[in-house]
């Protein structure tokens, strides 16, 4: 595995001998999630330092049926503590299999659950409240990967819809957000710039 590191206008090069797996799922702050190599379970996860090769294994994420490309890693700066969330599928309740039907009635549902990594007696994963959401902002859980911004997790709509999904990861509350005009397609003209807990649409004429 090549990293490349950059910091104070300067960029290194470090070389380490780790199997990755398959791909790398996020990372932030100089942490990366991976599978856990060999192991042919997607619910297991593994936080890795890429430069000193040291890594932490999470708890298996039972009983769900996750979302690859919708897990996220997140470092709040107040608590000092990354924490990983995880978007899982599940079928509504009463709905015992998944047909085209079900999916059209939008029995297929998105749920997400957030761990803290190496927290001292609490390495369980947590569910978060939906119930208070909007039906097209627990849409955007399905739209993946999501933007991680400074202990904010960000679910948009990359095709058209006029709300945002943010995840607080400090008070793991979340909480949606209406902009002015639809994302529409965004592409070459239109941006999502982070400022921190905030983000910046633009759009370029």
């Amino acid at each position: 595995m090549i990293l490349f590191s950059g910091s104070q206008g300067r960029v290194v090069k470090l070389c380490a001998r780790y199997e990755l797996g398959s791909h790398i799922l996020e990372n932030s702050h100089g942490l990366v999630v991976v599978n856990t190599p060999f192991d042919f379970d997607m619910c297991t996860l593994r936080i890795l330092n890429p430069e000193t090769t040291e890594y932490i294994d999470l708890p298996p994420h039972f009983g769900r049926k996750n979302s690859s490309k919708n897990t996220c890693l997140t470092y709040g700066a107040a608590s000092m503590e990354y924490k990983v969330v995880q978007v899982y599928i599940k079928l509504a309740k009463g709905v015992k299999k998944l047909t085209f039907d079900a999916i059209m009635r939008g029995d297929l549902l998105y749920e997400c659950d957030i761990l803290t990594v190496g927290a001292y007696g609490d390495d369980s994963w947590r569910h978060m409240r939906t119930d208070h959401l909007s039906r097209e902002a627990k849409s955007l859980l399905s739209m993946g990967p999501p933007l991680s911004t400074e202990g904010f997790v960000h679910w948009v709509p990359y095709h058209r819809g006029s709300n945002v999904l943010t995840l607080d990861a400090e008070t793991e509350v979340l909480t949606e957000s209406r902009v002015p005009v639809s994302f529409g397609h965004l592409g070459k003209n239109k941006f999502l710039v982070s400022g921190g807990k905030n983000l910046t649409f633009l759009l370029r004429y």
